[in-house]
C-alpha cells in the first residue's frame, strides 16, 4: 500500500514538474520570438533603419518592387534610409503612396547619382513641425567632408508629432564614413551634441547605416551615451538577434554574421522598445538590398 502512495506521488510531482518545464520553455520561447500582435498599441511606433544600397545599374530594377514589397509586410510607421540616388526616391516613393519623406543628398543639391539620407513616414500619422541637416565634419553647417572620411556624409532629423497621441519627437537619421575610423569616431560625439542641443527632452530615435559594428570605438561613444540606448540591448523581446546587419545579397537561412554594423538608437530616459528585429525576409531567395533593416517598435512614456 504504502510503495502505491509513493508511487502515485512520484507521479504526480513528475507530471507537475514537466508542466513546470514547458511553461518555462514557452515563456522563455516568447521572449526572443515572434511579433507582438498589433491589437492595443494605438501608442506604439513601428520604425526601422535600411540601407537599400544605392543605384548601381546592375540590380536595382528588380530590386524596387521588392523594397516595396518589403516595405508594406512590415507596415513601418517611420523608416531611416541611407543611400539612394533620387531616381530611387522617386521609385520608392511611387509604390509607396501612403508615405511621405524628408531627406537631402549628401552634398545638399539636387543632383542625381549622389548618395542620399531621407527619413520616410505614414502621411496620416504624423505632421513635421521643423527638420534640417548637418554635415559630418569639421564645419557641419555648409557641405563638406571631414576628418579622414573618404566621402561627404550627413545626417537629416525631423521633428514630428503623432497625430494619434499628441506626442511630438525626434527622428535623426545618420550615415557614416565606410573607410574613415576617425571620422566614425568624431560623427558619433557630433551626433551627440546634436541631438542635446537640438531635441533638448525631448524623445529621440536616431537610426543609421553607422559602419560601425558592435564592438567599435564608434558604436561604445553612441551606446554609452544618456541620449542613445541601443535598441538590440534594451528592447524586450528579439528576433532574428543572433543575425548581422549587411548580407551583400548572398542568400542564406542561417546567419554569416553577427556584426552590426546598422543600428537604431532610443533616449532610454522617455521611452521603452518592445520589440527587436534584423528583417532577413528574402523573396524567391533573393534579398532586396544588401544591408537587412533593422526593425524596432517604439513607445514613448511621455
Amino acid at each position: 500500500m504504502k510503495k502505491n502512495v509513493i508511487s502515485r506521488m512520484s507521479g504526480f510531482y513528475l507530471r507537475f514538474a514537466l508542466v513546470l518545464f514547458l511553461v518555462s520553455l514557452t515563456s522563455l520561447y516568447s521572449c526572443e520570438k515572434g511579433e507582438p500582435d498589433e491589437n492595443g498599441t494605438s501608442d506604439r511606433l513601428k520604425v526601422a533603419s535600411y540601407n537599400i544600397e544605392y543605384d548601381n545599374k546592375s540590380n536595382w530594377a528588380g530590386r524596387k518592387a521588392l523594397v516595396g514589397e518589403l516595405f508594406s509586410r512590415y507596415n513601418f510607421d517611420l523608416v531611416g534610409v541611407q543611400e539612394p540616388f533620387s531616381r530611387q526616391i522617386t521609385d520608392i516613393m511611387g509604390l509607396l503612396p501612403e508615405y511621405a519623406y524628408f531627406g537631402s543628398n549628401v552634398l545638399g543639391t539636387t543632383n542625381d547619382g549622389v548618395l542620399s539620407n531621407l527619413i520616410i513616414y505614414k502621411r496620416s500619422r504624423f505632421e513635421v513641425l521643423d527638420s534640417g541637416k548637418f554635415w559630418y565634419s569639421e564645419t557641419p553647417e555648409i557641405s563638406s567632408k571631414g576628418w579622414d572620411a573618404g566621402q561627404y556624409r550627413i545626417c537629416v532629423w525631423v521633428k514630428f508629432k503623432d497625430k494619434r497621441t499628441g506626442k511630438e519627437f525626434y527622428h535623426f537619421n545618420s550615415h557614416f564614413d565606410n573607410t574613415g575610423v576617425v571620422a566614425r569616431e568624431e560623427s558619433a560625439k557630433l551626433l551627440l551634441s546634436r541631438i542635446k542641443a537640438v531635441a533638448q527632452d525631448y524623445p529621440v530615435i536616431a537610426t543609421g547605416d553607422f559602419n560601425a559594428s558592435q564592438s567599435s570605438e564608434a558604436y561604445r561613444i553612441l551606446s554609452s551615451s544618456v541620449f542613445c540606448g541601443d535598441s538590440y540591448k534594451w528592447s524586450l523581446q528579439k528576433d532574428n538577434s543572433n543575425w548581422g546587419t549587411y548580407n551583400n545579397y548572398v542568400y542564406s537561412a542561417s546567419p554569416g554574421s553577427s556584426t552590426r554594423i546598422d543600428h537604431l538608437f532610443f533616449s532610454p530616459n522617455n521611452s521603452t522598445i518592445s520589440y527587436w528585429k534584423v528583417a532577413n525576409d528574402a523573396f524567391s531567395g533573393k534579398y532586396p538590398s544588401d544591408h537587412f533593416p533593422v526593425v524596432a517598435y517604439w513607445v514613448m512614456s511621455k
